[in-house]
């Protein structure tokens, strides 16, 4: 399995969008292939706990109640079978792999400089 957090840039979008009119410009900026399936989450906050919502697809921005600044994670569509073999199955859990990393490390930094 490769685990990957990648940042692929920007995008501008109108309020009156939907997002599944905008998957095929995600796809070539993560470098899917086009028609590639994915499913997106707004990353709602990170501290002190992760929390994240599945966005509707069908649904505009406005609806979906995302503003300016939102951050929008997205992921290739996993199949359900496939998801007990994977590490960080969706969003969240590799979120809060990532916070749990950064929590851990930021503890053994502090526990060395008083030690």
């Amino acid at each position: 399995m490769i685990l990957l957090d990648v940042y692929v840039g920007r995008l501008f979008v109108k309020g009156t969008e939907k997002p599944i009119e905008i998957l095929s410009k995600l796809n070539e900026l993560a470098g899917f292939e086009q028609g590639e399936e994915i499913d997106l989450f707004e990353e709602v906050k990170f501290e002190p706990n992760v929390m994240c919502d599945h966005i509707d697809k069908k649904l505009t921005f406005r609806e979906s109640e995302l503003e300016d600044g939102d951050i929008i994670c997205f992921q290739k569509v996993v199949n359900v079978e496939n998801t007990e073999t994977l590490r960080y199955p969706d969003v969240r859990s590799f979120l809060e792999y990532v916070h749990n990393r950064q929590k851990r490390v930021t503890y053994e930094k502090v526990a060395s400089i008083n030690n």
